[in-house]
């Protein structure tokens, strides 16, 4: 109980010297947020209709799963590229501020959107593998699916 109150005290201490604001646009935010309202609802996410192969998202009133016009005559060594959110504006600058700015704290918003695209249907069933330094944790078990990160696609 003692160490719940000490933890209060620091954060309380810090929001004094470093108070939360949106990471955006500035504005005063709740304390463990990054976006402000309305730079969330900014963010692009990516639904129906689109692209089973490149989740490439498409207008209209399209019912049933298709392949577009640009991944349909491709020999892609893939299933599906799956994300959750457009890679353009908020999300972009979010990543880039992450990435080369060394926006460490920017990782829990970033892991939240990554979670989101772990939740695509493509992906239910599957097992993983998390690869590092272009070799798998697990050693020896092809049958297994793998995520990479973007930079080790060539190893």
């Amino acid at each position: 109980m003692i160490a719940l109150q000490k933890f209060d005290l620091l954060q309380a201490a810090v929001s004094l010297l470093y108070p939360p604001v949106c990471t955006i646009c500035g504005r005063s935010i709740r304390p463990r947020e990054y976006l402000c309202d309305q730079c969330e609802a900014k963010a692009a996410r990516i639904v129906a209709p689109f692209c089973q192969k490149c989740s490439e998202p498409f207008e209209g009133s399209i019912a049933s799963a298709f392949t577009c016009a640009n991944c349909a005559h491709r020999m892609i060594y893939f299933d599906a590229a799956v994300a959750a959110y457009r890679g353009r504006g908020i999300v972009r600058q979010i990543i880039h501020e992450f990435k080369y700015g060394r926006q460490i704290h920017l990782r829990h918003l970033v892991a939240r959107w990554l979670y989101a695209a772990l939740e695509d249907e493509r992906l239910c069933g599957r097992r993983f593998d998390l690869w590092y330094r272009c070799r798998c944790i697990r050693p020896g078990n092809e049958n297994a699916d793998s995520i990479r990160p973007a930079s080790l696609q060539n190893c």
